[in-house]
């Protein structure tokens, strides 16, 4: 039981205890696709961007709400021809493209078909199916796409903090980095399963063994071009998984930390931002035109996001700049900043209370243009969230 409270501990505190690895110089750079100074690049000054200038369209979807599948946040969001699929890390919640709420697919507990504690899935389109992993039970399981029957299980015997498709028939497990020798620990990276949830390969990473921090390093990854890219929190490397199984450097950030992660005191004070000059990723997207990152600068105790800078940079251009926001010129809506990049579309949300809350304070309500005017007159405060879709 202690092991199992130090792991949700891990889990609370990751942000704020986390090494630094400095660029691996045995690794060409000229290999890589993308080298970007993050450092020089949050220096500047930050700019506003119109979103018409990112985007050509813009929508809404009000994710509708039930006694049985309030979502108090999104972590992940995929889509399939007919379902968009939220998880806020405790269900899976599939809902229809107008929002319309179908079904939890699977259910707490800890027997078939069933998960507990914290959960990852993805979808592996293929074969028409939602998997969903259990850290409370070590299992995959297996659901059909539309219905959501169980299918079935695959025990795993390791926990794994997120799960990707690589592929139609292979599936990613990352693992979290713990110091060496600790229960959870592992020196594997990527475990790499076929279609059916069987260990067929995994990604080593030996430098763990020098590992000595007491928090977790945790796997921050996403999709691109039927490839999946990933890089640790800590690290200042984006790896790509490719066909044959391996990994190859994708895109240096130039964090240049001073110290390591495992040389901050890090104490529990949340009036001030610890260690303002030490960078870590937070969150990248990328898409044809774009490589969206965002950056946290310094240790928040307050988790209030302040010290998160954003950079665009434009692949066509090699050119980065340092955004404060996109500025919603379609509508007048919400700033907009993407969490997902779903078949090229870029998606955030806001809670209804702040999508309500933002066209409260604007004056010329006259203005409003008829989709918005619709979505207000439907939306209640304690409602789910509102899904933004950019494309």
């Amino acid at each position: 039981m202690k092991n199992l409270k130090f792991k949700s501990v891990l889990l609370l505190i990751t942000v704020l205890f986390i090494p630094s690895c400095m660029f691996d110089n045995s690794e060409n750079a000229n290999d890589l696709a993308f080298q970007i100074d993050v450092r020089s690049a949050i220096r500047e000054k930050s700019e506003d961007i119109h979103l018409t200038k990112l985007e050509e369209n813009i929508r809404y979807i009000p994710l509708e709400t039930k006694e049985n599948n309030f979502l108090r946040s999104i972590y992940k969001l995929q889509m399939c021809d007919a379902y968009i699929y939220v998880s806020d890390r405790r269900a899976v919640y599939q809902f229809n493209h107008d929002g319309k709420f179908i079904r939890q697919v699977g259910k707490p507990g800890k027997g078939p078909g069933e998960h507990s504690n914290r959960i990852s899935f993805t979808l592996n389109h293929a074969l028409n199916e939602v998997l969903i992993f259990s850290s409370g039970t070590n299992q995959l399981n297996f659901y059909d796409i539309d219905s959501g029957e169980f299918k079935h299980s695959k025990d795993l015997g390791f926990d794994s903090y997120t799960i990707e498709m690589i592929s139609d028939k292979h599936l990613a497990l990352l693992t979290f980095e713990l110091r060496f020798g600790y229960s959870y620990s592992t020196l594997v990276e990527v475990y790499i399963a076929d279609a059916m949830g069987d260990i067929v390969d995994s990604i080593m990473n030996f430098d763990r063994k020098n590992y000595i921090g007491n928090s977790a390093g945790l796997p921050i990854h996403y999709s691109y071009n039927n490839t999946i890219n990933y890089i640790y929190n800590y690290r200042d490397t984006v790896y790509q998984i490719l066909g044959d199984l391996s990994k190859r450097p994708l895109l240096h950030l130039g964090f240049n930390n001073a110290l390591r992660g495992d040389e901050l005191d890090i104490q529990p004070d949340p009036n001030e931002i610890q260690f303002p000059d030490h960078l870590m990723v937070h969150k990248i997207l990328e898409n044809e035109k774009y490589l969206l990152i965002s950056i946290y600068a310094g240790i928040d105790m307050s988790f209030s996001g302040n010290n998160i800078h954003r950079l665009i940079y434009n692949k066509s251009t090699a050119k980065v700049s340092h955004v404060k926001k996109f500025t919603n010129d379609w509508d007048n809506g919400p700033d907009f900043w993407p969490q997902w990049n779903v078949n090229g579309k870029l998606i955030s949300y806001y809670q209804a209370h702040e999508f309500l809350d933002h066209f409260s304070n604007i004056e010329e309500k006259h203005e409003f243009k008829n989709h918005i005017k619709d979505l207000l007159d439907g939306l209640n405060e304690h409602d789910n969230p509102v899904l933004v879709i950019v494309d």
